[in-house]
Order: C-alpha cells, then sequence, then structure tokens
C-alpha cells in the first residue's frame, strides 16, 4: 500500500511540472505618429483634392482620425476615416489653410497639412483668356455654347466671368463658369455682338468673341449710281440714277436726287442693291426686283426686259436673305437660290455658263448656309461654324482657295477661313471678318483693296488687312471697302479718286484710314463709287460720287463729290437700324 501511494504521488508531481505558464498581459496599445498628405497642396479657388491620414503605433492601437480646419477657409467632405476631400474657398487674392488629423486614440498626436490657395508665393498668375463657340453665326433664337479658358502659373484662379458688351442683344444662360450659352433672340436686322470672357482673378486678363446675329437682313445697299434704304415701318426708300428703273417709284425713268418711296412695297425686311436693279425681301419670304433685266437678274422667267415698277421673282416664300451684283436669295431651310447672269459660273448650278431669268439651286451646297454675299463675277455662302463656301470667277484669285484657276461653277470650301461671322465682295476680291474682329481679304489689289500692304500684289489666299480690329460689319464696292468698328466709327481703304473712302481726300489708300466725323454708325454700306451708312438714331449719311444724285442731297443732278460724310435729306423718315 505504501508503494502505491508513493507512486500516485510522483505521477502527480510529474503532470504539475509539465503544464505551461499563464500568458502574459498583452502590452498596453500606444500611438507613435500620425502623418497627414494632400494629394495637392496648391489650388485654385473652388479646386478639390484628397487628404489622407496614416497611424502608427505599438500594440492594438486604433488607426482612426478626426479631421478639423484649424486655419483658413474650405470645407471638409467628413470629419472622420483616413481620407477625406478637402474643397478651396472662392479665395482673392491669396490665401493658406491648414488642416488637422488628429488620433482618435491619444488626441496629443496629430499632423497638420498646409494648402495654399491662389497663393503668391507660389507664381500665381494669369496669363491669358481663351473663348471658343460652337456656332459663331446666329439666326433668331438659335444659340451657341461658349467656352472659356484661362491660362497661367502657379496657383491661379480659373475663373471666369461673362458679359454681353453694351449695345448688345440675346442673353447668356450664366455670368460666371468655363461655359455658357449664348440665345440669340428674334431680330428684323443683322447685328453683330460682343460678348467677353474675364479673368476673376485678374480683370486685364480677357478675351472678346464676336458673334453675328441675322447677318442676313440688310437695311441699306448702295448700287453703282442709285441707293437704297428700309424704313421702320417696312417700306423702301430710294434715290440716284433711274435710268434703267432701278429705283421702282414710277415709270418717269428720271434721277432723283432726293429719296423717293419705291411703289408699293411693305412689309419689307431687307434690300439689297446691284449694278442697276434691286431687290427686296418680304417677311413672308417673298422677293420683289425691278430695275435692269439684260441677263434675267429680276428672276420672274419672263423676256428680258427692264421693269420700273417692281415685279415678283419666281421664289414663292421660304426666303431669308437677298444678295445683288450677283443675284442670290437663301432659305429658311439654308438652300441657296441663283439666277441672272452666269458668264462665270457664278450662279453655281454646275452649268455652261448660261444666263438665267429663271431662278435655280446652287448645286452641293450645303443646307447649313446661314448668310450670302454676291461679288460681281463670283460669290459666297458663309456656315453656322463659320467656314465659308465659294464658285464663280477665279481669274485673279478672288474665290481664295490657293490658285487662280478658271471658274468654279460649283461651290468649294475656302479652307483656309475658320471662324467667320461676316463676308463680303467687290469687283473681283472678297473680305471676311473673323469672330476675334479682325479682317482678313484675297483677290485683286489693283487700288489697295485688300488693305494688306502697299505692294499693292493680288492674293489667292485670305491675307491679313492690316491695322483692322474690333470690326463688327463690312461691305466692299468694286475696289473700295468700309469697315465698322465696335465704337461706331468707320474705316475705309482702296480706290479713292471719287472720294469714296471719305477721309477728305483722293489718294488711293492700301491700308485702312478713318472715315471723317463718321461716329455712332450702326450699318454701312459701300456702293461701286459711293457709301451710305445708318446711324443710332436711324438718320443717314452719304460720301464720295455723287454724279447722279446717289447721294441723296437734293439740288443739282450732277452734285460735286463728297470727300466727307454728310446727311442723306430724309426729312422725318427714319431708317430701321439692326
Amino acid at each position: 500500500m505504501k508503494r502505491i501511494l508513493t507512486a500516485l504521488a510522483l505521477t502527480a508531481i510529474s503532470f504539475s511540472s509539465c503544464s505551461n505558464p499563464p500568458a502574459p498581459p498583452p502590452p498596453a496599445p500606444t500611438i507613435t505618429t500620425v502623418t497627414a498628405t494632400a494629394a495637392a497642396t496648391t489650388l485654385n479657388a473652388n479646386a478639390t483634392t484628397a487628404l489622407t491620414a496614416t497611424v502608427t503605433g505599438t500594440g492594438a492601437f486604433d488607426s482612426s482620425v478626426t479631421w478639423s480646419i484649424v486655419s483658413g477657409g474650405g470645407t471638409l467632405s467628413a470629419t472622420s476615416g483616413s481620407s477625406v476631400t478637402y474643397s478651396a474657398p472662392s479665395a482673392i487674392p491669396a490665401s493658406t489653410t491648414v488642416v488637422k488629423a488628429t488620433s482618435t486614440t491619444d488626441s496629443s498626436k496629430s499632423a497638420n497639412v498646409t494648402i495654399n490657395i491662389n497663393s503668391s508665393t507660389f507664381g500665381s498668375t494669369v496669363t491669358g483668356v481663351t473663348v471658343t463657340a460652337n456656332k459663331v453665326v446666329l439666326r433668331e433664337a438659335s444659340s451657341s455654347t461658349l467656352q472659356g479658358a484661362i491660362t497661367g502659373t502657379g496657383a491661379f484662379d480659373s475663373s471666369l466671368s461673362w458679359a454681353i458688351e453694351s449695345g448688345g442683344i440675346g442673353t447668356l444662360s450664366a455670368t460666371s463658369g468655363s461655359s455658357v450659352v449664348y440665345t440669340a433672340p428674334n431680330v428684323s436686322a443683322g447685328k453683330v455682338v460682343r460678348i467677353t470672357a474675364s479673368s476673376l482673378q485678374d480683370a486685364t486678363k480677357k478675351r472678346t468673341l464676336f458673334v453675328s446675329v441675322n447677318p442676313m437682313r440688310g437695311s441699306i445697299a448702295a448700287g453703282i449710281g442709285h441707293s437704297l434704304a428700309l424704313k421702320t415701318d417696312g417700306t423702301v426708300l430710294s434715290w440716284g440714277d433711274d435710268t434703267r428703273g432701278q429705283l421702282g417709284d414710277d415709270s418717269n425713268l428720271a434721277v432723283k436726287t432726293s429719296p423717293v418711296f419705291v411703289a408699293g412695297l411693305t412689309n419689307v425686311v431687307a434690300v439689297a442693291a446691284g449694278y442697276e436693279h434691286s431687290l427686296a425681301l418680304l417677311d413672308n419670304g417673298t422677293v420683289y426686283a425691278w430695275g435692269k433685266d439684260n441677263e434675267g437678274q429680276l428672276g420672274n422667267g419672263a423676256p428680258l426686259l427692264d421693269q420700273a415698277l417692281k415685279v415678283q421673282t419666281q421664289i414663292s416664300g421660304g426666303v431669308i436673305a437677298i444678295a445683288a451684283n450677283g443675284t442670290l436669295a437663301l432659305t429658311s431651310g439654308g438652300q441657296i437660290i441663283s439666277w441672272g447672269s452666269d458668264a462665270f459660273g457664278q450662279l453655281g448650278n454646275g452649268g455652261t455658263n448660261i444666263n438665267n431669268p429663271s431662278t435655280g439651286t446652287v448645286t452641293g451646297a450645303q443646307n447649313n448656309n446661314v448668310a450670302i454675299v454676291a461679288g460681281t463675277h463670283h460669290a459666297l455662302a458663309l456656315q453656322a461654324d463659320g467656314t465659308v463656301l465659294t464658285w464663280g470667277d477665279n481669274a485673279i484669285g478672288q474665290l481664295g482657295i490657293g490658285a487662280t484657276t478658271p471658274q468654279q461653277t460649283a461651290p468649294v470650301q475656302i479652307t483656309s477661313l475658320q471662324n467667320i461671322i461676316a463676308l463680303s465682295a467687290g469687283y473681283e476680291h472678297a473680305l471676311a471678318l473673323k469672330s476675334d474682329g479682325t479682317l482678313l481679304a484675297w483677290g485683286r489689289d489693283s487700288e489697295g483693296q485688300l488693305g494688306d500692304s502697299t505692294a499693292l500684289t493680288q492674293q489667292s489666299t485670305p491675307v491679313a488687312v492690316q491695322g483692322a480690329s474690333e470690326i463688327t460689319g463690312i461691305s466692299s464696292g468694286d475696289y473700295h471697302n468700309v469697315a465698322l468698328k465696335a465704337d461706331g466709327t468707320l474705316l475705309s481703304w482702296g480706290d479713292n479718286r471719287q472720294k469714296q473712302l471719305g477721309n477728305a481726300s483722293t489718294v488711293t489708300q492700301p491700308i485702312p484710314v478713318s472715315v471723317s466725323s463718321a461716329t455712332g454708325i450702326v450699318a454701312v454700306s459701300a456702293g461701286i463709287y459711293h457709301s451710305i451708312a445708318v446711324k443710332a438714331d436711324g438718320t443717314l449719311l452719304a460720301w464720295g460720287r455723287n454724279s447722279a444724285g446717289q447721294l441723296g442731297l437734293g439740288g443739282s443732278l450732277f452734285g460735286p463729290d463728297q470727300g466727307t460724310p454728310v446727311s442723306v435729306l430724309l426729312g422725318a423718315n427714319r431708317i430701321r437700324v439692326p
């Protein structure tokens, strides 16, 4: 029995000696560091950046943090979490924001991240503003999307403000933002609108975009020896040479040195003057013509016979624009209709140079045309996106396509032209107004009508007109041009032998000069040897050749040429203004 008890005791001692000691208690968690970083530490106003916090420590530490803005402005997307978004304020001038990440376990452990907003210490400078538009030529009530962008260095503010300049029409969808929508109103006459995008950080950095609204409707027109003007009540005045019935007032083909009414015309929305014939567009889309008809330019499909009173063309309706010299009409569907002379392919019908008193469609012109102009033997069409089609005679490079090849009997694109808002055409040259307010010219330069230099060298591709800026309207005579500036003054250049430049001289000018005493102008039309302009109050000025009373000054039939603008004798009549 004693042996058995001894064995059991030894066995108990053996089991006790083989068991594991208890585990020591875990060490207390300790936070050692908190770090905070920003994806970007230099921000533009209103910009955002991601903030990230990392916590290190020993033991079973809690890695969560709380976020707070210690100083400065802006907002955080959350007050906790390993990552949050910081949004900068609209801070101008420069400011600094400090954001703090604090350990939720040990508030004594934290880290700051500093964010500079528009910080001048980082070389924040706005260097420029650019503006683009998907449409630079608009019809009534249509819209264009404008995009603006700012270039600069450092943490510059990329915010833009938008404004329609004084005297403009239409509306903007917003006054700030990188993109806004401009909507044109319903207007009865063409107008170029100035829209300016300015940097909020540096208001001296801005860019003006010119948008043409309803450019197809003109209230004045000058021919070779006669003039037309549309009154506010929709009737038409005419004066000057009437030997071919181009005044349309009666069958007495006598020169009129003072304005008379075109017989039987009401509800007119646009007028156009050719060499010795005239056109009027009515508000119902029909077109009337009168005057010389030796090449079918009256478009009534009848035997060629001059008409001293208006006749309706074969176009029954749907027209929104007219042009004379060559004879064209633009429909609301964007189609171009032509009639009359085709000696140089100016009808654009792909035909065989046969004059046509009946109206026909210009071949291959896309249906997004928004404006048309007719030179003597060539024509141009403007597209809504600012591109240009042309056709007709090209012996002097007046089509602008980079060659002096013979005529083009169907439209071709002038590939070098973009962002064009208006066109004009003379005898063998043409002009294009860009959306930045500058001018291009091409074709004949025998009298300096291209305005590019004193070299008087013809150009088959567009060249810049010197000294022309802030231009809102253009018109071309045979060998001279007149341009309207945004401030209501006028420039002119080219042939000046009949004083048609209006600068009190008879010296040809190959570079633009100012038209004397012309202020408050809202529209201009250059005739073959004279020019007329509408003032904001609906009165008229005229200058240049007056051999047939085309200046409307009354008195002697062969009154002297006028080297500076003089007032047309309108009496109580007032002309429709844009």
